[in-house]
């Protein structure tokens, strides 16, 4: 489980213009010709940037079995610790990464609760009335049953 949150979740930051972009569809305008030159072009600057990053680890990466037989367990924070030899910038770089998923998962899950609400709302989905309640107990209505349904899935 934790080799899929980690190498998952770097595919996932890249990817998270998209979630920006279709969260905002319902107010851009000719959103049927914008957004999809939007997400092309987030999609293009990343995977080019992506590579890059890439072919820069591999030239610059060092011995890859004394990585691969980390203590850690996890060979990027050795490749930190190769790279900066101290325990206080390896913490902080790897601090930045669990923040980063973290609020990367943040952001996937409000997304697709959001999506999965309006259709709801439509009445596109088995249980759509359960799924499309929203609760108003707190500062701003939050639909309880479509992010509970969400997790689940």
């Amino acid at each position: 489980m934790s080799s899929i949150c980690v190498g998952g979740g770097f595919y996932r930051t890249s990817d998270i213009e998209d979630s920006a972009d279709q969260n905002a569809a319902e107010e851009i305008k000719d959103a049927s010709k914008t957004l999809p030159w939007a997400i092309t072009t987030g999609v293009i600057v990343n995977g080019a940037l992506g590579f890059l990053m890439v072919i820069t680890l591999c030239f610059t990466l060092g011995d890859v079995q004394n990585i691969l037989a980390t203590p850690t367990g996890y060979p990027f924070i050795q490749i930190f610790y190769n790279t900066t030899q101290s325990y206080t910038a390896t913490n902080v770089m790897t601090t930045i990464i669990i923040i980063v998923l973290t609020s990367s998962v943040i952001s996937t899950v409000a997304t697709s609760s959001r999506q999965l609400w309006s259709f709801a709302r439509d009445g596109g989905l088995p249980f759509s009335h359960t799924i499309a309640i929203v609760s108003g107990e707190f500062i701003s209505p939050l639909p309880h049953s479509s992010v509970l349904a969400n997790t689940l899935v």
